[in-house]
Formats: structure tokens, C-alpha cells, sequence
């Protein structure tokens, strides 16, 4: 929860130096592609493991998406979503963003933002289990699925740094951090509801490209 804390602060020291600035207004949209890191699902790797498999404690992946939103005066609201491929994980994620922007002389954007939504998880499963019941065996041909798939909740703290060239053209880059706001804890595989799953609470810290276009109009009296 520090991680929330520390963009929290970084959020209104924005709003409080823009508050003293002008307002802009317009809006923007963007593909993004990135990179991951993956960790807080240790409850699923020690279930894997008392069943005599084995699984990373931590994943990296690529994610793919897009997003944009309205620079409304000294507010940004919008939102993004991203998939997520993985050797052995990939899911996906979508959140509304509600962020204070700081615009830098004429062309550069600061935009801290915090963002609320859902996510999901699919974890792909490699090997077979060193033994099992009979009734595993006569319920479950295959004694464990393939993928196993949970969501829930998240929340997202972003820090954008934005350069808009004059004729629209955006590119831009991402660092932050994204942590499920509750334990996810329903399980199902290929539609089949799974009871008495492990709790997990996935964490992810992720930087990104961002390319796009948009449109800023900044007043040219004080409001």
C-alpha cells in the first residue's frame, strides 16, 4: 500500500503546482506496449507445489493496449486497458483513470494518475502431478486442468510523461505499479467453477510506450 501512498503524494504536489498555472483543455488517445513484472500469487505456487508441481514465484510478460481521456482545466479523466502475454500467464486488465495533469512549457505533460478497475489472471500449468487418488483420477481424467484462472478488483497508480507535438502527434512513457484491492480467491477453468481455491493478491509494476494523438487548448487569461 506504500506504493499508493507515495503516488498519492506525488498526485497532489501536481494538483498544488497546477493549481497555480492555467487550465488546459482537449484530449488524447494512445496504443501502449510495455513490460511486466508479476509477483504476489504465492498461495497458487505452494498449491502447486504440495500437489508435487512447481511454478515461478514471479512472471515477467509483454502487454499490449491502449487507452486515452479529457484534460478537463487542472483534472484528467479517462481510462486504459492492456492484455498481458506471458510464457506461462497472461489475463488482462482495465481501469478509470482519474489523474491531475502539469503541463510543461508548451509540448511536455506530467500526468500522476490513479486508477480503479478489474483484472484477471490465466495461469498455464506444465507437468503432472508426482501422484494421485483414485477418485482424483476417476473424476479427472487428466488429474489437474491446463489453465487456471482467477480475477477481482485492482487498483493502479501511474506516473505519464507526455510530449504532444504541435501537429498532434503523442508519444509518451509509463512507469507504475497495479495491486489487486482484495484477495482473488474464485478460481475456474474453462467455465468449470473450482471450490476451495488458494487466496492470491497479484501485484505488477510495468513500464510503457505510449503513441497517439490529441489536442491541448491552454486559456490565455488566468481563470
Amino acid at each position: 500500500m506504500r506504493y499508493f501512498g507515495v503516488s498519492l503524494g506525488s498526485l497532489l504536489l501536481s494538483a498544488s503546482a497546477y493549481a497555480q498555472s492555467k487550465g488546459m483543455w482537449g484530449g488524447a488517445g494512445w496504443f501502449m506496449g510495455g513490460y511486466t513484472i508479476i509477483r504476489g500469487y504465492e498461495g497458487f505456487s505452494k498449491t502447486l507445489q504440495d500437489a508435487g508441481l512447481s511454478y515461478p514465484s514471479t512472471a515477467t510478460a509483454f502487454t499490449v493496449g491502449g487507452g486515452g481521456g479529457s484534460y478537463l482545466g487542472r483534472l484528467f479523466l479517462g481510462g486504459q486497458g492492456e492484455f498481458i502475454f506471458g510464457d506461462r500467464l497472461t489475463g488482462g486488465s482495465g481501469v478509470f483513470l482519474l489523474g491531475s495533469p502539469l503541463r510543461i512549457k508548451e509540448q511536455f505533460i506530467f500526468l500522476p494518475a490513479l486508477g480503479v478497475g478489474g483484472g484477471g489472471y490465466t495461469f498455464q500449468l506444465e507437468g503432472r502431478p508426482s501422484s494421485a487418488s483414485f477418485q482424483q483420477a476417476v473424476s479427472s481424467p487428466g488429474i489437474l486442468p491446463r489453465e487456471l484462472s482467477t480475477g477481482g478488483a485492482i487498483g493502479e497508480v501511474v506516473l505519464s510523461f507526455q510530449y504532444l507535438f504541435r501537429k498532434g502527434p503523442l508519444v509518451g512513457l509509463q512507469l507504475g505499479y497495479l495491486r489487486a484491492l482484495g484477495s482473488m480467491k474464485e478460481w475456474d477453468s474453462g467455465g468449470l467453477k473450482l471450490n476451495e481455491g488458494p487466496s492470491i493478491t497479484p501485484e505488477r509494476f510495468f513500464a510503457r510506450l505510449s503513441f497517439g494523438a490529441g489536442g491541448i487548448v491552454t486559456p490565455t487569461t488566468s481563470e
